[in-house]
């Protein structure tokens, strides 16, 4: 039995049946000086950095190393095209990457990275093979594809005559690695152990997950609820006000109160949703089953404006966008066309409402019901200015941040520079991350630049898509099609749209593009307002793109600095 590292590999969720297959073959059949490595990530930086991946090496310290690529399924040569094809049900057919091209990619991977690290002296032997273990066919022949550097189903018994026929020679000036050899290439190939500590994302994570039971604050936000019957919770970005909406709401639904979570995000409501359904699952509530869009439903989610639209039945009269919005909406918006009154209505980023939808949202609360309203001044990039506190007897104020590392913090504190006065204080908690990036760029050149430090973020710091956001100051790509990025959101994919439009959301990671004109630096207040909303949505990593004569021009001056790299 061969020595497979790691002895008991945690497989990957997208890791095929075929590549544990193969793996199982080798571990059994193989003979015991063999080292099985499954998933072997490899990384060539003498260019720029490349990436590939092994799907299996083998290392033998009486041969060398073999780098195995594995294909699942049916898959078939076509010669003519020099095309490789995966067969599907229904007579349907999928181009699959090359395997002989990806074997070899991965065998000069290994022999560059074993020669870097001068592995032995002279050379190690590096070879490569084909698997088709879920296939049973021929080898296309000829100096592409030999029959001997193809396993395909027959390997399954047959797999230790096949290596040996795969390692049957050596080149000139090849030798054995031998055993002290093979531990090196195993160590190159795949890593030595090292201790972690928890990273700053990691911590926010836990933060935000137990904010509820960790801080006093909370805890009276809580209490608060219980109390009085119309409740403002006042508090900075990341200070927990959405993770506390979802908990009244879910406290109310669970209780037997017909709930309203609404918002005026319609990303941030798409969210809500399905966060209220996670709480009121977790907390074994049957009303996890009645979390709808429906306005007249039992326990309602959403965005206002949708919630409105969807409901209503009238058509619209033909006004300016901003009138329909905001005036003609809220006045729709009655108990009658809600199906009856509300006993609790939790408002998420309250100051984003107008006095029309402030009121219209009052109006459908039964009388004596709860209201609970989370706002922060400093996020209301529309300039509603609804009087929130006013309909309240209530206000909380929420002391600690949980979010966004310290570093995120005060970068974001820096952007508010062109506002009056200085924002609130507030105590940041998540503790320390990767400091920011600050990288300048013509202001013709801002979003082509800020495009690229996604692309660096992914390579660099490995980041996937689901931990990745670029936001734009105004320009957004999907302009009128929130539910795009609320469905991009939602599947974990790369998020690209204007600040706005995230507002109430966040990601692990935000590039944030300062598309300032340079004839509307008139309107700083507003771009401070909505710079602030966007850096705040980072947790751990902000990466700030920007032109620093530009910005200079919007009373942006200690970031003009930081651009520039004076600062």
């Amino acid at each position: 039995m061969a020595t497979s590292v790691p002895p008991d590999p945690v497989w990957p969720a997208d890791a095929s049946p075929a590549e544990r297959a193969l793996w199982r073959w080798a571990v059994d059949q193989l003979p015991e000086r063999v080292r099985v490595l499954p998933g072997v990530h490899l990384t060539d930086l003498s260019d720029g950095q490349r990436d590939a991946e092994a799907d299996l090496v083998l290392v033998d310290p009486e041969w060398g190393v073999l780098v195995v690529e594995v294909k699942g399924g049916a898959v078939s040569y076509d010669a003519h095209h020099h095309r490789w094809w995966r067969q599907l049900d229904g007579g349907r057919r999928r181009e699959v990457r090359d395997p002989v091209e990806q074997a070899q990619r991965a065998a000069s991977f290994v022999r560059r990275a074993l020669a870097s690290h001068q592995i032995v002296d002279g050379s190690v032997a590096v070879g490569w093979q084909v698997a088709l273990p879920e296939a049973r066919t021929d080898a296309p022949g000829g100096a592409y594809l030999p029959e001997t550097k193809l396993w395909d189903a027959l390997a399954a018994d047959q797999l230790a005559r096949r290596f040996a026929q795969a390692c049957h020679a050596r080149g000139i000036g090849e030798v054995p690695p031998g055993e002290a050899g093979t531990q090196r290439i195993v160590t190159v190939l795949r890593g030595r152990a090292v201790q972690a500590r928890p990273s700053a994302a990691a911590g926010i994570e836990v933060h935000e997950r137990e904010v509820l039971a960790r801080t006093e604050s909370h805890r009276d936000a809580l209490h608060a609820f219980a109390h009085h019957r119309r409740v403002l919770v006042a508090g900075a970005a990341g200070t927990g006000k959405t993770v506390l909406a979802i908990e009244a709401a879910a406290a109310r639904a669970a209780s037997g109160d017909r709930t309203l979570l609404v918002c005026w995000n319609r990303v941030l409501g798409a969210w809500l949703a399905t966060q209220l359904t996670s709480r009121l699952a977790a907390m074994g509530s049957p009303m996890a089953e009645a979390v709808s869009e429906q306005l007249d439903g039992r326990v309602v989610v959403g965005n206002a404006p949708s919630l409105v639209t969807r409901a209503s039945d009238e058509p619209w009269p033909e006004v300016p966008t901003h009138e329909l919005f905001h005036e003609v909406m809220p006045d729709r918006l009655t108990p009658e066309l809600a199906g009856g009154a509300f006993d609790a209505v939790v408002i998420d980023e309250a100051q984003d409402l107008t006095d029309d939808w402030a009121l219209a949202l009052a109006g459908v609360l039964e009388q004596g019901g709860r209201l609970v309203a989370f706002a922060h001044t400093e996020q209301d990039l529309f300039g509603a200015g609804a009087p929130i506190a006013e309909l309240c007897d209530h206000t909380h104020t929420l002391a600690e941040s949980f979010r966004s590392t310290r570093q995120v913090a005060e970068a974001a504190a820096v952007l508010t520079e062109p506002l009056a006065g200085a924002p609130a204080a507030v105590e940041h908690v998540a503790g320390d991350g990767p400091p920011v990036r600050y990288v300048a760029a013509g202001s013709e050149a801002v979003a082509r630049v800020a495009r690229s430090e996604v692309d660096r973020l992914r390579r660099d710091d490995r980041l996937t898509d689901a931990d990745l956001a670029l936001l734009h100051l105004f320009a957004n790509p999907h302009r009128g099609n929130a539910p795009a990025v609320a469905a991009a959101d939602a599947a974990g994919e790369l998020v690209e749209t204007n600040c706005a439009t995230f507002k109430g959301r966040e990601r692990p990671a935000v590039v944030l593009a300062l598309d300032l004109r340079p004839d509307k630096a008139d309107h700083a207040a507003e771009a401070a307002r909505t710079a602030y909303v966007g850096a705040t949505r980072a947790r751990s990593k902000l990466v700030v793109v920007g032109d620093p004569e530009v910005v200079a021009t919007y009373g942006f001056s200690e970031l003009a600095e930081r651009l520039a790299g004076r600062s």
